[in-house]
């Protein structure tokens, strides 16, 4: 079984630098795989869950990621640049809800494009982060 090398960092710091068989994506498409041999490539994260496995049918990790930027090289590396990583057992559901309810409210409060695009990243963030606290993969 063969592996690729990844590392998931925020503009912080560097959060994990580790091996795995497969990392599973929140990509904007949908859930991507990335493993060995998979083609070069960039892509763009939205805000969920990020799926570390160690075998084809073992996760070993989870992360809560606010969205981002990822590279896979031809060389089976795996850059992940997060806006922010959350661990999963660290979201909390009814501060989730709340925050959500905040910021749906704020959307009748403004006009201006800029903030809009703001209020709606933000509502993706925690409507992701209420359902990745129903992860059945826990």
């Amino acid at each position: 079984m063969s592996l690729i090398t990844f590392k998931i960092a925020t503009p912080k710091h560097v959060v994990v630098s580790d091996t795995a068989y497969m990392v599973v994506l929140p990509d904007t498409k949908g859930l991507l795989g990335v493993m060995e041999l998979h083609m070069a490539m960039l892509g763009r994260l939205k805000p969920g869950v990020i799926y570390v496995y160690d075998t084809e049918l073992h996760v070993k990790q989870r992360v809560f990621c606010h969205g981002g930027f990822f590279r896979f090289t031809d060389k089976n590396e795996l850059i992940i640049l997060a806006n922010d990583i959350k661990q999963l057992d660290d979201l909390n559901r009814s501060e989730a809800e709340k925050l959500l309810a905040e910021w749906e409210a704020k959307i009748l409060d403004t006009d201006r494009h800029e903030e809009l695009e703001k209020i709606f990243w933000n509502i993706d963030i925690y409507r992701a982060a209420i359902q990745a606290t129903y992860d059945v993969v826990r």
